[in-house]
């Protein structure tokens, strides 16, 4: 049935819209995931704001047979609203719940007439297309964006937007029920009716806001949360999280635009945080935000631009593309954003093989997937990235980005002493080589060059060089900065270093990898109060990060608190994996021989594995070095110096091995190696 004029159809509060006719909850003009029951709660609450809607009333509305579980699906339900509008039962700012009453929406609620019915409309180069008249366009200023095009609509391919039609979902693997028509459309509908309904906000509700824009502080920082995958189906979780990724990697291709790195944003995936406080924690000054629908061939995404400390909509746009111009979707998001934040920020020019330009749309599904474990950062995980990376360059042999990430999975199992330098220098280098040849303006393949430069080959002018190179191709990777800050320190430059990390740690402020290497060069600089303080910041967030309580060991050592040493030694054990009996042999000569006893098991122990796991070398000769044996320390250092083991460097900044330092026989060793004195 058609809508008259001005029949209320749409309750909105906050940043919400609640569209009682289509059943869907929108913030900010992008749907959320709320349906069915939840959503009709909800609605039975909006007509009546402020006033208590008792159980009584629930029950009889939506689960008057009595066979029904009534609390459960209840307390369900309000969970779900909750959820989705980020509320809480403790401090609600929407539902409130009454004891054994019911529940009663507080927050203010106003209904908003609709004059036609989106469902039958598109977006067109001269306005919103209804069944019966164009309504034409609201004239806002475009002084923001570089092509002339308004920011409330998207120009596609025959200079017009049509929202996609409804398709069915991508089926899941491991699903055992079968969906209804109906609710097969729902997917589909959500993204095809976003954009009609975002450009229809945009012009006729926000235009003041628009107007004004430019009168706001500029962005010059954002950060990309996880986009939402709408397909209902948990096996796409990783093309949702691949979409962000690309999103992110595009948009750091902005000069002058600080983004936030994907490791310190996918915190925030399913997070009940604000906006505003997300922005405020990231210390950016714009989010962006949206869904994605992966469809067979088919993907579309929804996406929007909000300014955080506001939580205002700056602007909004879906896309439908067929797979194989996935490369080109991801620009143009990122173009599209690029404009919103301001004609000040240029992209910057890549010169891309032409087999870049599309990719194999069965490379590209294995290549995300490669993504998905390899963000894990497990062994086990990465070895399974790898084995996606593969597969893709099976697929698209010119998948220049795939060759880079082949090569970093190299480079993690090795630095994890998974395999040995010999192992993992090959054909980690052999990957970089072929990702710099297919792309010589890749930003990763240099930067996995300078990776291999610094700890393989251990020639710090090609190091250099290489990272130098990767940040002025893209200044927002953090990870580069980051091996560029730790070349930095060996080479005896503790401020540049210091001054590299802290940009590295903007761009990446609370992934565990960060808080290792800020602690870390606290920990070299002897600043072990700063450190300890720093580390126990790192620990509330990842308790069971066994490189932290590494370094809390380490630095309890230096500061001669011997037993707090020994217990973080303990712990670091124990979250590495190790097996029960090694435990119990650890725990059992800390408790009889104290610290020293601990340390000097776990060198028998590790000396039985040396020729098993290529970590133990390293260790043996740091558990000598702190009981102050300094030959058998030295002994184990040329050990690490035969097999090149990539850790050979930190001998001459860790201040463990301070009294190994002046003997000759190690200065000889650090000539050799060609390490910098």
């Amino acid at each position: 049935m058609e809508e008259t004029a001005h029949s209320p159809r749409l309750i909105r509060f906050g940043t919400f819209e609640a569209d009682l006719q289509t059943g869907e909850l929108r913030k900010n003009g992008l749907k959320l995931k709320l349906s069915g029951q939840p959503f009709q709660v909800l609605a039975i609450l909006l007509e009546r704001p402020g006033e208590v809607v008792t159980r009584e009333t629930l029950q009889n509305r939506l689960w008057p047979d009595s066979f029904v579980d009534f609390d459960h699906n209840l307390n369900t339900a309000i969970n779900k609203i909750r959820e989705a509008l980020s509320d809480s039962a403790e401090s609600p700012r929407f539902v409130e719940t009454l004891p054994r009453r019911g529940y009663r929406f507080i927050a203010p609620a106003s209904n908003v007439p609709v004059a036609f019915p989106l469902m039958a409309s598109k977006v067109t180069a001269h306005g919103i297309q209804t069944k019966d008249k164009v309504i034409q366009r609201t004239e806002i200023p475009e002084a923001d964006c570089s092509d002339g095009t308004s920011s409330s609509t998207v120009s596609h391919s025959g200079g017009e937007f049509v929202p996609p039609n409804p398709i069915e979902p991508f089926p899941s693997p491991a699903r055992t029920l079968a969906k209804t028509r109906r609710q097969q459309m729902r997917v589909g509908f959500a993204l095809g009716i976003t954009s009609a309904a975002l450009a229809l906000g945009a012009m006729l509700l926000d235009s003041p806001r628009r107007a004004s824009r430019n009168l706001a502080a500029p962005i010059r920082s954002v950060a990309v949360l996880p986009l939402e995958n709408l397909t209902g189906d948990p096996s796409q979780e990783y093309f949702a999280d691949g979409m962000t990724d690309a999103l992110i990697t595009e948009l750091a291709q902005v000069r002058g635009l600080k983004v936030i790195s994907r490791t310190s944003t996918m915190h925030y995936k399913g997070t009940r945080k604000t906006l505003p406080e997300i922005a405020r924690e990231l210390q950016v000054d714009a989010i962006v935000e949206g869904a994605v629908v992966h469809e067979g061939n088919e993907i579309k995404i929804t996406a929007q631009l909000i300014r955080a400390a506001t939580d205002t909509h700056v602007w909004a746009a879906s896309y439908a593309r067929v797979q194989r111009d996935v490369l080109r979707l991801q620009t143009e998001v990122a173009e599209q954003i690029t404009r919103q934040i301001g004609n000040e920020l240029t992209s910057v020019e890549r010169k891309r093989s032409s087999s870049a330009a599309t990719i194999e749309p069965e490379a590209f599904e294995k290549y995300l997937k490669g993504n998905y474990f390899f963000d894990k950062a497990t062994p086990d995980a990465v070895r399974t990235g790898l084995h996606y990376y593969q597969a893709a360059i099976g697929k698209d042999p010119n998948y220049a980005s795939a060759y880079a990430k082949i090569a970093e999975c190299y480079l993690f199992l090795s630095l994890l002493s998974e395999l040995s330098t010999a192992e993992a220098y090959v054909p980690a280098r052999e990957a970089a080589e072929k990702a710099m040849a297919l792309d010589e303006n890749l930003g990763e393949a240099h930067h996995s060059l300078g990776d291999i430069a610094q700890w393989y080959d251990w020639d710090w002018i090609k190091a250099d060089r290489e990272y130098t190179r990767a940040i002025e191709l893209n200044s927002n990777d953090a990870s580069a900065r980051l091996g560029y800050s730790n070349l930095l320190l060996f080479l005896g430059k503790p401020k540049a270093s210091a001054e590299e990390l802290r940009k590295a740690r903007e761009l990446d402020p609370i992934s565990l990898t960060m808080y290792v290497a800020l602690v870390y060069q606290l920990y070299i600089s002897r600043e072990y109060d700063q450190a300890l303080l720093e580390a126990r910041k790192g620990l509330e967030l990842y308790p069971d990060a066994p490189l932290l309580h590494s370094l809390v060991s380490g630095i309890y050592t230096q500061t001669a608190q011997p037993r707090l040493a020994a217990e973080e030694a303990l712990k670091t054990e124990e979250y590495w994996g190790a097996s029960q009996e090694r435990m119990a042999a650890l725990r059992h000569a800390y408790k009889t021989a104290g610290a020293q006893g601990l340390l000097r098991t776990r060198i028998g122990l590790n000396r039985k594995s040396a020729g098993q796991r290529y970590l133990d070398a390293y260790d043996i000769a740091h558990d000598y070095a702190v009981l102050g044996d300094k030959d058998h320390s030295l002994y184990w250092l040329e050990r690490l110096y035969r097999v090149h083991d990539l850790r050979l460097p930190y001998f001459k900044i860790d201040p463990v091995f301070e009294s190994v330092r002046a003997d000759p026989r190690f200065l000889a060793l650090m000539k050799r190696a060609g390490i910098p004195q």
